[in-house]
C-alpha cells in the first residue's frame, strides 16, 4: 500500500510535533517534511513533494493564506488542509475560494486530522459538518444570478450591442408613454376649463 506523503507547517512547534508524533503511528502516512512559516514551506516544496499539506493560517514571515495561493498557483496537486485556530465563517470562505482543499480547527481530535487526509488524497476534499452548513448558507445568502447557457448565447445573440439597443428602446417607449399620458392630462384640465358659449333665447 503506497503511503500519503504529508508535510506539516505550523508555527507552534509542540503542537506540530504532537500532530506530528501521532499521525507517525498510522502506517499509511509518511510525514516527509514539516516548517514554521510559509515561506520556508514553499522553499521546501521545491525539494519534497507531499500529496497533501497541513497548514496553519496565521504565521509569520507568510502566513498561510499567502503560502495557499502560492502552492495553488505553483503545485495545484497538492491537496491543502487548512489547521488553524480560525473557526470564523468570514476565514473559512476565504480559505475555500483560495483554494483550500479541507479546512480543521486545532480543537478538531488527531483522528478527524487523519481521517481529512486520507479523504482528501482519495476524493480531493474533506469538509467536516460544521464547515458544510457554513458552505451552504452561504450559497443561499448570496443573490440569484440566472444563469445564461452557451446555446441560448448562440440562439438569442446576446451581445453588448444588443442589451444596449434593448436598454434604448425600452426608455423611448417608457419616455412615449409618459408623454403621452401628460399630454391627455392637460387636454383634460383644458377641455374642463373651458365655459359653454352663453345661449341667448328670445321670447
Amino acid at each position: 500500500m503506497n503511503s500519503i506523503k504529508v508535510v506539516i507547517c505550523d508555527d507552534h512547534f509542540f503542537y506540530r510535533q504532537g500532530v506530528k508524533t501521532w499521525l507517525e503511528t498510522k502506517e499509511d502516512i509518511d510525514i516527509v517534511g514539516e516548517s514554521e512559516d510559509g515561506l520556508k514551506l514553499i522553499k521546501q516544496l521545491k525539494h519534497v513533494q507531499p500529496d497533501v499539506i497541513l497548514l496553519d493560517i496565521n504565521m509569520p514571515v507568510m502566513d498561510g493564506s499567502a503560502a495557499l495561493a502560492e502552492i495553488k498557483k505553483s503545485y495545484p496537486h497538492i491537496k491543502v488542509i487548512m489547521l488553524t485556530m480560525n473557526d470564523s465563517k468570514q476565514t473559512i470562505l476565504e480559505m475555500l475560494k483560495l483554494g483550500a482543499d479541507g479546512y480543521l480547527t486545532k480543537n478538531d481530535d488527531c483522528e478527524e486530522i487523519y481521517n481529512a487526509i486520507v479523504t482528501c488524497k482519495n476524493e480531493g476534499q474533506y469538509m467536516t459538518k460544521k464547515n458544510g452548513h457554513i458552505l451552504l448558507q452561504s450559497i443561499r445568502d448570496a443573490p440569484f444570478i440566472p444563469v445564461i447557457q452557451k446555446d441560448q448565447i448562440k440562439t438569442k445573440k446576446f451581445s453588448v450591442k444588443n442589451v444596449l439597443l434593448y436598454s434604448l428602446i425600452t426608455t423611448l417607449i417608457t419616455g412615449l408613454v409618459i408623454f403621452v399620458l401628460y399630454q391627455l392630462k392637460e387636454n383634460m384640465i383644458l377641455i374642463k376649463n373651458i365655459e359653454p358659449p352663453i345661449t341667448y333665447i328670445n321670447n
